[in-house]
């Protein structure tokens, strides 16, 4: 009888470890929007990941990909039986504050950024709206808290030389000199 992958089920661990990925569509893909050099391709090490195979879709929640010191983390399913994609690929912020200079200021480096990747397996497709949606959501979420912050301190005097000072023996009444004019 013929092996069918559609009535397969395996719950396991693939331990890859290193792989040359120079020629990998997907990994051209990724050099090119995380604006590294071509040559850094070559070797790529993983994790070892947990994974589900059932009814001809393999499934997995944390696969690390690590080149240099750039590490990418997918999570999802990939239907062997149709040759779909449906995954998330999670960039940190400090990944992505070296491949964009600009974003350093509103991104912290332990934030994930997680991007749609779908397609087929040779023909992968990386949801780059999506991702500068998602650094622009941050950023501007980042932006308003910390340009809210600096406001609040600026009503309330936070940082103001000239602000109304506690009186010294604790009443809410001004201490001398910081009667307002």
């Amino acid at each position: 009888r013929d092996f069918d992958i559609k009535n397969a089920r395996v719950n396991g661990v693939r331990e890859v470890g290193r792989l040359d990925l120079s020629k990998g569509r997907l990994m051209n893909i990724l050099l090119r929007v995380l604006k590294l050099d071509a040559n850094r391709a070559g070797s790529v090490t993983f994790a070892p990941v947990n994974f589900q195979l059932k009814d001809g879709i393999v499934s997995y929640d944390n696969m690390k990909m690590t080149l240099d010191r750039i590490t990418i983390t997918f999570r999802g399913d990939v239907n062997l039986t149709n040759d779909q994609l449906h995954l998330k690929v999670g960039l940190s912020g400090e990944t992505l504050a070296h491949a964009f200079k600009e974003v350093r200021q509103f991104i912290k480096p332990t934030d994930v950024f997680e991007v749609p990747l779908k397609g087929s397996r040779s023909n992968p497709q990386l949801d780059t709206d999506a991702l500068i949606k998602s650094i622009i959501d941050k950023g501007v979420k980042s932006g308003l808290e910390r340009g809210l912050g600096d406001l609040l301190k600026r009503g309330l005097g936070g940082d103001r030389k000239d602000a109304p000072q506690p009186a010294p023996d604790g009443t809410d009444k001004p201490a001398d000199g910081d009667q307002p004019t």
